[in-house]
């Protein structure tokens, strides 16, 4: 489900649709048809987008019957009088209606272009005017179409405002793109005349000006959506659009640089960015790097040295004319060039890049030596106190940067601590200044500590194969030079990372003894050996491990008695054995309150947490946040689904297992991301994304919990009224998950097999399920598994009590989807069946859960149950069915999904289309991807709801 966007798709304009253009074009087509103006100025920065306005309002009048004569002026083209001329006569030639007449103007420009010295007279221009427009006369209505006019010829140039005042007349019109700043006649000959030519065709109405201005962020989204058929996450639009200021070219060409670096992931049909990366160079020959490099030869190794200068203001003219050994003034004209261009603008008394991206690929351009030098030399500056800077990353990355051209000493320590200050919220500058701190220090006593430390960042910010680089030579060589709980912390990060990289021979290796980076027979190995059972699915083994060695690893040094706690509590918790995880919260020498200066002490609570949560004890966990004064965003993404899922927060809640999934998500128990899928998987089946949820349950299989993602699966077979394949596939879950002896999870797969024993009549099945179910809720000590075993009860012995119980026990839990489950179960059995399908039908909805509430509306008609809001029904049965024709249900399965005929079914869909104006299932997909179509409004939360009723 997540996808990673490689590199190897080429973006093809032509093919993409002008975000956020449209009306520029129209007016601009109209404004051609009409010659109102006659001269029309499409102006706007480099990458602005001007030649694809101009191709495609070509393509309209083309479309309209509208004869287009369209050159690209090319800057050489500046060096030829009359050569822009030549190549529109030329064009025009081919089917001229009055040949005589236009040979007559090729032989008279010829003539004049033999005088390439002499500027054109007026009266010259006038008369070659005249003889032109008459030549053309004869093929009105024409359009002529100039890309980059900005480098007209001046002898061209001189013929814009006779010719101008007569196209409007001849119902001809001329549009011309310039990029903005420049002067059309760009040599600097007689810039004045020009520039009065224009101002005069403006003050008489015969010119507009129409500016492309940047995108705005909605239309970057756009943009972003177009090309990866996706919609964009708001913290990867921010860094995206930041970069570019909302250039197309620009965003463009960062969406190309990081698909070629693979930093974005699509999962589910959202694209996010990688966790702790920087924005990828733009390759040097792309053309915002070579408007650069137009600018002259003096501004570019300026514009280059400002790429790690310009944070220093005022300062930085004189530090570059030193590093490029040239005089400050020289310098200072080099910027106001730069300034002119706009590659630069004015902050205060210093100089930023207007487009970040420009400013990264221009610092990529210089050379290693470059930009060690011009770092150490700013370093320097800062060191000594002739500059302030503001920005607290600055120093660091430039002494990153120089390596050992500054203080070796200093620099080290000043990383160190820069490092050490961002460690946990700034995984891109800790990463890098750490790698700096560890190419700086001289004895393998340093190296191992700062190696160590590096690898550890790498795995809090999931760059895990950075981690197995770092940490393999300190496990090979240096371990020596670390403490017992030192190697400890770094063989977990091992380990963990070889997991998330998927290196299962080499997680099999160290299990089975054969990999010699573990140190011996000791505690520390024992544990290590443990997490890795664990990564490899073998949850039963690790917990028969630790608990046979518990002796050995609980008297050990504080960090491995640590980790040994928690793998036995996480290993006991998924082969149902909590004990450990319950004799741990009575503990009464548990700090009332973790510091959170001491990461293990709270990576416990946050271990204590989630197991919790895979209980489904969110009650306990509410209390324990509140107790422990721990906020909802300083747990793991898998615990805050978990919460929020439990609350009814669907949306909220899938936005943060996309999140998870899309960074790679890695939480000391990996249990706990499976279940976020089982969870993200119920929330899209259940708003109607059937085929999205089978996608996202298939790219969760693994070694941990696939029963989970088996029992999923069979719910949409059923929602479909695919009953064979679904109790197949529940016989298939509940064979795995007592063949793993990975037990968690399985009470909802009991109840759905009792359920289908009863109806089946299957009375020894049902009653074996119940007995089982009867022992996991004496053993796991949860209210799911109560709950589960007492609704079996009802329904295999019709214990009236027990479904009063089961229902008195969810509504103190207060979970929405858990009670909306049980009350369905229960009543369509029988069990007070108008309120509890009632009140069902009403969590459903307001959990937007769209297939849920379709399916309890033709139970509860079958039960002779009022469906409150025939308004709403209607609305949410449109909505409904787009969706699945979104996800390519056939006619016959959405029959079935709504209990109706396919005749029917064709019926709303020919009404649906005509309704919304889309003509078939493509057109509504993509309206539902873009948003244009509202298939995913944001429901009301129900947290209060759940609580309210309880209470009362």
């Amino acid at each position: 489900m997540a996808t990673d966007l490689a590199g190897d798709r080429e973006l093809s304009a032509s093919a993409r649709r002008l975000v956020g253009r449209d009306s520029v074009i129209t007016d601009l087509v109209g404004a051609a048809q009409t010659s109102k103006p006659p001269l029309t100025l499409v102006t706007g920065d480099t990458g602005i987008g001007r030649t694809a306005v101009l191709d495609e309002v070509r393509r309209r009048l083309d479309a309209d019957g509208v004869r287009v004569l369209a050159v690209r002026v090319d800057e050489d083209d500046r060096r030829t009088p009359y050569g822009v001329l030549y190549q529109l006569l030329a064009e025009l030639g081919g089917s001229a209606v009055r040949p005589d007449a236009l040979a007559s103007v090729r032989g008279l420009v010829a003539k004049l272009s033999l005088d390439a010295d002499t500027r054109t007279p007026p009266e010259v221009a006038f008369q070659l005017a005249t003889a032109i427009c008459n030549a053309v006369r004869g093929h009105a209505p024409v359009v002529v179409v100039l890309d980059d006019a900005q480098y007209l010829d001046e002898s061209t140039a001189a013929l814009l405002e006779p010719m101008v005042r007569r196209l409007g007349l001849m119902r001809c019109s001329l549009i011309m793109g310039v990029r903005g700043g420049d002067v059309v006649g760009a040599n600097k000959i007689d810039t004045a005349t020009r520039q009065a030519a224009l101002r005069n065709l403006r003050r008489d109405g015969l010119l507009k000006q129409v500016l492309l201005r940047p995108l705005t962020r909605a239309q970057s989204a756009a943009l972003i959506r177009q090309e990866f058929s996706a919609r964009p996450a708001g913290d990867l639009l921010d860094w995206l659009h930041g970069s570019s200021r909302g250039n197309p070219a620009a965003l463009t060409a960062a969406l190309e640089a990081c698909r070629g670096a693979q930093l974005l992931r699509v999962v589910d049909r959202h694209v996010y960015r990688r966790p702790a990366t920087e924005l990828p160079a733009l390759p040097e020959s792309h053309p915002l790097v070579n408007a650069v490099r137009r600018i002259g030869s003096a501004a570019w190794p300026v514009a280059r040295a400002m790429a790690i200068l310009a944070p220093l203001g005022e300062h930085a003219p004189r530090l570059a004319a030193e590093e490029l050994e040239i005089d400050e003034a020289s310098v200072r004209a080099a910027l106001s060039e730069l300034l002119a261009h706009r590659v630069l603008v004015r902050t205060g008394k210093g100089w930023r890049f207007r487009l970040p991206v420009v400013r990264a690929v221009l610092h990529s351009c210089l050379g290693p030596y470059e930009r060690r030098q011009l770092s150490a030399r700013a370093a320097q500056a800062v060191w000594d106190g002739e500059v302030v800077v503001n920005d607290r990353t600055y120093l660091p990355d430039l002494l990153a940067e120089a390596g050992r051209l500054v203080d070796p000493a200093r620099s080290a320590d000043e990383l160190l601590a820069a490092a050490v200050e961002v460690m946990f919220t700034d995984g891109r500058h800790a990463i890098r200044w750490l790698r700096a701190v560890v190419d700086r220090v001289d004895t393998p006593e340093q190296r191992a500590v700062m190696q160590m430390a590096h690898a550890s960042a790498c795995a809090i910010h999931l760059r895990m194969r950075e981690a197995v680089a770092s940490a393999r030579p300190v496990l090979e060589h240096l371990t020596e030079h670390l403490t017992p709980d030192m190697v400890q912390e770094l063989q977990i990060v091992y380990v963990a990372a070889l997991g998330y990289c998927g290196k299962a021979a080499e997680l099999t290796r160290i299990v089975d003894r054969e990999a010699d980076l573990l140190s011996g027979d000791s505690p520390q190995e024992t544990v290590a050996r443990g997490y890795a059972l664990a990564l490899l699915g073998r949850w039963s083994d690790a917990y028969a491990l630790i608990r046979e060695q518990r002796a050995r690893w609980s008297h050990a040094d504080p960090v491995t008695a640590n980790f040994g706690t928690l793998l036995e509590i996480g290993a006991g918790v998924v082969a149902g054995k909590t004990e450990h995880l319950f004799d741990f919260r009575a503990r009464s020498d548990r700090p009332p309150e973790p510091s959170q200066s001491d990461q293990r002490q709270f990576e416990t609570l946050r271990l204590e947490i989630d197991m919790l949560l895979l209980l489904g004890e969110n009650h306990q966990v509410e209390e324990l946040m509140s107790a422990q004064n721990v906020a909802i965003e300083q747990l793991h993404g898998p615990a805050q689904f978990l919460i929020h899922f439990a609350r009814g927060d669907w949306p909220k809640a899938m936005e943060i297992a996309r999140r998870s999934i899309a960074e790679g998500v890695f939480s000391a128990n990996p249990a706990s991301t499976v279940v976020m899928y089982h969870g993200a998987v119920d929330i899209l089946g259940g708003t109607g994304w059937l085929g999205r949820a089978r996608t996202l349950a298939e790219s969760a299989r693994g070694v941990h919990l696939n029963h989970l993602l088996d029992f999923t699966e069979a719910c949409i077979h059923r929602g479909l009224g695919e009953d064979a394949e679904a109790d197949a596939m529940l016989e298939q879950a509940l064979t795995r998950a007592e063949r793993s002896g990975q037990l968690l999870g399985t009470e909802e797969l009991l109840v759905e097999l009792t359920v289908r024993d009863v109806t089946q009549g299957r009375a020894e099945s049902a009653a074996r399920h119940l007995a089982r179910l009867r022992e996991m809720a004496d053993e796991l000590r949860s209210g799911r598994a109560e709950i589960a075993c007492l609704q079996a009860q009802y329904h295999v012995h019709g214990d009236v009590g027990a479904a009063r119980e089961a229902v008195r026990l969810a509504r103190a839990r207060a979970q929405p989807y858990e009670m909306a489950k049980l009350f369905t179960r229960l009543a369509l059995s029988g069990a007070d069946t108008q309120k509890l399908l009632t009140e069902a039908y009403e969590l459903f909805g307001a959990m937007d859960a769209l297939l849920w509430r379709a399916k309890l509306r033709q139970f509860m008609r079958a039960a002779h149950v009022p469906v409150p809001g025939r308004s709403q029904t209607t609305a949410e049965n449109e909505r409904l069915l787009a969706i699945l024709v979104t996800e390519g249900m056939t006619n016959r399965q959405l029959a079935m999904i709504f209990g109706t005929s396919e005749k029917t079914i064709e019926g709303r869909l020919t009404r649906l289309f005509a309704r919304i104006g889309y003509r078939s299932r493509v057109e509504l997909a993509a309206a539902i991807l873009t948003g244009e179509y509202p298939a995913e409004p944001s429901p009301p939360k129900v947290q209060s709801r759940a609580r309210s009723r309880h209470s009362a």
